[in-house]
């Protein structure tokens, strides 16, 4: 069984086992009574296979260690701002995601709204849905340069409950430093929020590819096992007179 299941699940690879040995113990002589039992066994084996080969083995549920706080927000585009502008884009979250929003960049408009430091969270919280679209109007770079439209699709603020509350820790410090006129301390933080950026998306990477691996390799083995239950189910009951 398969202890990382609990033991409460077989595992694909005592199921191929099985029909390892279902296969290999068939004699040379049988009555057609062995052989279709024999043959009947090995379908079962190879649909019970293909089965537990199929299974979801990827998604897995991130633990969220600040669930106790209550969200004021349903809904995220994952944005820090300072004004009307992007001071920090939280990792992983839609507006991040999109490698088009960068800190620095200055939001114009919102779903057509001028919007103001009065009004513009109001306006990128919207309808406050998750899977809802806003289309954010920036200016690259500052209030002169090149304005863009880009849409973004509004993800569970839980998602990024843990990632948002880091960010505005390092914002919090980053206040004090700015007031405090510490030059120093503010570009150790912002050197600290790059670290940290470029880690997930290095570990994200590394996840994206362990997944596309075991889904290749989940595809590579239900493709063989449905072919050798195309040529069990293929043969003849006259074999058994061989």
């Amino acid at each position: 069984r398969d202890d990382r299941n609990g033991g409460n699940f077989p595992s694909s690879e005592s199921r191929i086992g099985q029909l390892d040995i279902a296969i290999c113990s068939m004699p040379a002589a049988w009555s057609d009574t062995d052989f279709e039992s024999r043959r009947t066994k090995c379908l079962e084996l190879c649909s019970s296979a293909l089965s537990e080969i199929s299974r979801d083995v990827v998604s897995v549920s991130t633990a969220v260690c600040s669930r106790s706080e209550a969200h004021s927000t349903k809904s995220t585009v994952g944005i820090v701002l300072t004004g009307t502008s992007v001071d920090q884009t939280v990792i992983g979250g839609p507006a991040h995601s999109s490698k088009i929003i960068f800190p620095g960049d200055s939001i114009l408009r919102i779903d057509g709204v001028v919007v103001t430091s009065e009004n513009i969270r109001s306006q990128l919280l919207g309808c406050d849905v998750p899977g809802s679209t806003v289309t954010l109007t920036l200016a690259k770079g500052g209030p002169k340069g090149e304005v863009i439209d880009v849409p973004l699709v509004r993800i569970s603020a839980e998602a990024l409950t843990d990632r948002r509350k880091m960010f505005e820790h390092f914002t919090t410090i980053k206040e004090r430093a700015a007031a405090a006129r510490d030059g120093i301390a503010v570009a150790r933080v912002d050197e600290a929020i790059g670290l940290w950026t470029r880690m997930w998306e290095a570990d994200a990477a590394h996840d994206q590819t362990i997944e596309a691996n075991v889904l290749a390799l989940q595809a590579a083995c239900a493709g063989t096992l449905q072919a050798l239950r195309a040529e069990i189910a293929a043969l003849p009951a006259a074999a058994a007179a061989a």
